[in-house]
């Protein structure tokens, strides 16, 4: 599925936007309870439940290589501090995304949850 595919076709509220975009921004700090919390507690928002989601799944992507990086000794230190980089930098470009009502798609994460 592509970037294009993925557009929601209903208009979004500004709380459902506010929302969505503190899902990513907490998820900078808080792992996979921000994304946990938007598709347990808002199942009725649309667009915060699919943010969430995608949130989710990335952040257990994140922490299911960041264990496989943590047995490898020198290599996964360095493909760790690369992968939290590019960790940060999905976060800001998803949170601003949902700010402009747009669900962001994370390029490289399996979709554990569907």
């Amino acid at each position: 599925m592509q970037h294009s595919d993925f557009k929601l076709t209903l208009p979004v509220s500004t709380d459902a936007k506010n929302w969505a975009t503190l899902v990513y921004v907490f998820t900078l700090f808080f792992s996979f309870f921000p994304g946990l919390l938007a598709v347990l507690l808002k199942k009725e928002d649309q667009f915060v439940y699919l943010a969430g989601k995608e949130a989710l799944n990335w952040s257990i992507n994140i922490l299911l290589l960041s264990c496989v990086l943590g047995w490898i000794p020198l290599l996964g230190s360095i493909v760790a501090g690369l992968l939290f980089i590019t960790h940060i930098v999905c976060c800001i470009l998803a949170a601003i995304s949902t700010s402009k009502g747009l669900l962001y798609r994370f390029p490289v994460a399996f979709r554990l949850i569907v």
